[in-house]
């Protein structure tokens, strides 16, 4: 038992790992190269800030691909090959002087990236953890942020003093170190066919490596459900591009980059300690009201971030944003799992995932034009919070509690109620964007 017991520790580091490496450490500190690589190659920071749009969209098609190219027969090979299609680009960054091919580095590491990502990845938990499977889950994710956190101050020091190229390359070993564990001690995607009982069960289970564990739906998927989670996985997922133009927006409001570095570390601290808060919510109050709780303070971070300049509360204000990881993140996993079922997930939730890192793509490279046009990030922050505001009136509108299950109903009152919200913060943020241009109209 202690035996296998170390064997359940050693796979969830490895996944641990396979997150810090895959997303802490190709998105999660990106932002922090995009105004050195701008002024160096000189060029607009939203064409720098669209390779992390090319990696999050390549990211998305691995995801969706994960499960059809890893089996039981090539998992080491396959984790090998992707270790070195992540972090071989990742030192190549630092060689090139070309924009186009920083784009084919970033699309080649974000695909790799997809495949050893949060499809695999949570596939894997879901298989080796029959109970305490969501803390797993939690505490993996978390560690995306977290590798952000720890990463962040230390590479702004290295972009300082050696350059972005150095950088890179100290990134490139970070991803090597991370992903070793994964490489070593996960033997198998599904514990039973190594003879080894998921943690937890006692009695063996027969059935699919993603066997449900209680009263489901059946295997029909309901279009209107799934179009509901899709479209809030689109929205909160894009919530989660800003912090990376954190270093820019404090540049912006004339501080200094070690502020940006700070505010990016401290998004990526309740990015860690905010998925393992989340799932004890989600346990103890449910999905619905951890979900809200997490958008409101998201979204008053986004006020704080915008309205006050000051160092201190810009930190307060990002930590209180890095919540927006965990709805973009842990609740998009929960709702899977709860609306559909173990047995639909690996059906499901690649195609789900797709929309946020779709969302979160598209959003940061929108964020980069907005500034080249605009010369700031004033409607880049409304963009934020507009999208906050919608994504809260759709968990409001539509996701209903029914017991210990939960469901969902879809009316014409309920996307009024969507659409009036939403109109309503978009007709406030406008108006505090005008209000903003005609004082600085009236200063000049």
């Amino acid at each position: 038992m202690n035996q296998n017991r170390r064997k359940y520790i050693l796979v969830l580091i490895g996944m641990c790992g396979l997150l810090a490496s895959s997303v802490g450490v190709i998105s999660n500190v990106a932002g922090l190269f995009f105004t050195s690589v701008a002024e160096e190659l000189n060029i607009l920071k939203g064409s720098v800030s669209m390779t992390l749009t090319v990696t999050n969209l390549c990211f998305a098609l691995g995801g969706v691909f994960a499960l059809r190219l890893i089996n039981e027969n090539n998992l080491r090979p396959v984790l090998i090959a992707g270790t070195a299609c992540i972090a071989g680009p990742t030192a190549l960054l630092g060689l090139s002087d070309n924009i186009l091919i920083m784009y084919v580095l970033n699309a080649v590491r974000g695909f790799a990236g997809g495949i050893l990502g949060f499809v695999l990845v949570t596939t894997v938990i879901n298989n080796w953890f029959y109970v305490s499977s969501g803390l797993a889950a939690s505490a993996a994710m978390s560690c995306s942020g977290l590798a952000g956190a720890l990463l962040s101050p230390l590479l702004s020091a290295v972009i300082e003093y050696s350059g972005w190229r150095a950088g890179y390359f100290v990134s490139a070993a970070v991803i090597l170190l991370f992903n070793l564990p994964a490489i070593l001690f996960l033997p198998a995607l599904d514990p039973r066919t190594k003879g080894i009982l998921p943690y937890g069960c006692t009695v063996p289970i027969t059935g699919s490596t993603q066997t449900d564990k209680g009263d489901h739906r059946g295997t029909k998927v309901s279009g209107v459900l799934f179009a509901a989670v899709f479209a809030y996985a689109f929205l909160a997922c894009s919530g989660t591009a800003l912090p990376q133009h954190f270093p820019g927006i404090t540049g912006f409001w004339g501080l200094g980059a070690s502020t940006g570095a700070m505010m990016l570390s401290a998004g990526m601290i309740a990015n860690s300690a905010g998925k393992i808060i989340f799932g004890a919510l989600a346990d103890r109050f449910g999905a619905k009201i951890s979900m809200l709780l997490y958008s409101v303070l998201a979204a008053a971070g986004t006020l704080l971030i915008w309205f006050v300049h000051k160092p201190a509360v810009m930190y307060a204000g990002a930590c209180m944003y890095g919540m927006i990881y965990s709805l973009g993140i842990v609740a998009v996993v929960i709702l899977t799992k709860d609306m559909f079922g173990l047995e639909n997930y690996s059906r499901t939730y690649p195609v789900i995932s797709l929309a946020g890192t779709v969302g979160s793509a598209v959003t940061a490279a929108l964020i980069g034009f907005i500034f080249d046009l605009s010369g700031s990030y004033t409607a880049a922050l409304a963009l934020m919070l507009s999208m906050i505001s919608v994504s809260m009136s759709l968990v409001t509108s539509t996701l209903r509690s029914s017991g210990s299950s939960t469901s969902l109903m879809l009316t014409a009152s309920d996307l009024s109620l969507a659409f009036c919200s939403s109109s309503l913060i978009s007709w406030g943020v406008s108006t505090a964007v005008g209000s903003s241009k005609i004082r600085i109209s009236l200063s000049r």
